[in-house]
Parts: C-alpha cells; sequence; structure tokens
C-alpha cells in the first residue's frame, strides 16, 4: 500500500473467488454514487460465473465506470489464479476493508434456490410474472427464466434473474 498525500493512497484488492457480474456492478455503482468526489480512479479483472473461460474487464474514474467481456482470456492464466479478482483503487479516504467487504459480498453463491424447470416469478418491467426456469448461470446470470404470459413490454418470453434474491426471483404462488 502506497499513501500519498492529504489522504490519497494506492491499493489493491484481491478476493478469490467468481464473481456475480450484476452484483458487482450494482455494488460499484453504489460505492461510485457515495464516494465519487474521492473515488479518483479503478480497475481491474475478475471471473465471473457463467462465464468461467472468459475475463471481465472493468475501470472508472469517479462515478463512471465499463468493462467488457474478454473471450478466451483465462487460457494463458495459470489455474490457481483464474478465480481471483483483482481490483485497484486510487483514491482519498478510501476504507480498504470496507471496499474489500462489499467486493467479497458479491461473489457468486456456490448454490442457487431454484434447479432448470422449477415454477418462479421473476420481477420483469411489468412487475412480478410467473415462469419457469430454463437454466442457471446463462451468460453470467443466475437464472434464465421463460415467462408464462405474453406482456407487450418484455420483449420475448425469456428474461434474467441476475442475482438470486426475492427481489429478482422467487417461488411461484
Amino acid at each position: 500500500r502506497h499513501r500519498a498525500t492529504d489522504g490519497i493512497a494506492t491499493f489493491t484488492v484481491h478476493v478469490d473467488a467468481v464473481m456475480n457480474l450484476a452484483a458487482v456492478e450494482i455494488w460499484l455503482s453504489q460505492l461510485a454514487a457515495a464516494r465519487e468526489a474521492d473515488l479518483y480512479r479503478y480497475k481491474g479483472i475478475m471471473a465471473v460465473r457463467g462465464r468461467e473461460e472468459e475475463r471481465y474487464l472493468f475501470q472508472g474514474v469517479h462515478a463512471i465506470f465499463g468493462g467488457e467481456i474478454m473471450p478466451g482470456g483465462w487460457a494463458t492464466t495459470p489455474a490457481d489464479q483464474r478465480r481471483r479478482c483483482t481490483m485497484v483503487f486510487i483514491g482519498r479516504h478510501l476504507d480498504r476493508d470496507e471496499i474489500t467487504a462489499g467486493l467479497a459480498a458479491c461473489a457468486a453463491p456456490p448454490g442457487l434456490r431454484f434447479a432448470p424447470g422449477a415454477d418462479v416469478a421473476c420481477n420483469t418491467p411489468c412487475g412480478f410474472q410467473n415462469g419457469v426456469v430454463l437454466g442457471t448461470w446463462v451468460d453470467g446470470n443466475p437464472y434464465l427464466v421463460d415467462i408464462h404470459s405474453n406482456i407487450p413490454n418484455i420483449p420475448g418470453r425469456k428474461v434474467y434473474a441476475p442475482i438470486d434474491a426475492d427481489t429478482f426471483i422467487r417461488a411461484a404462488a
């Protein structure tokens, strides 16, 4: 850890886990909104559940951040480093322990509540709609759900539940 003047510091955070990408993006949005003036620059690389053979690279400045999936990115990386998430932060008065805990909380859960074929209610732009789980960890999302109704505002009938929580998906009533 390198400390500069006026509370400005640079530090690296390592979490040995595969991440839930939606959880990371939500956490980064909240962190950036809360600490925008003090969060100068951040960047990182991580393994994303459901896309284990690819790397997710991202970077941000204050509250603006973005990232992209890099296909085949782990092929040349030693196997013991493939599940590591590494982020570098530059900012003023940032709490390393708080940031480490926030990132660690974004790790993909070891198991999911619903298996393919389960009847669920999924949160959509039109509220919760009943459907059936088609697959798990599809394109980095815990669930792919086929919605039973043909609501015009839902393109197609398939939607993702990006986080395994009742806010996004729950057992059908």
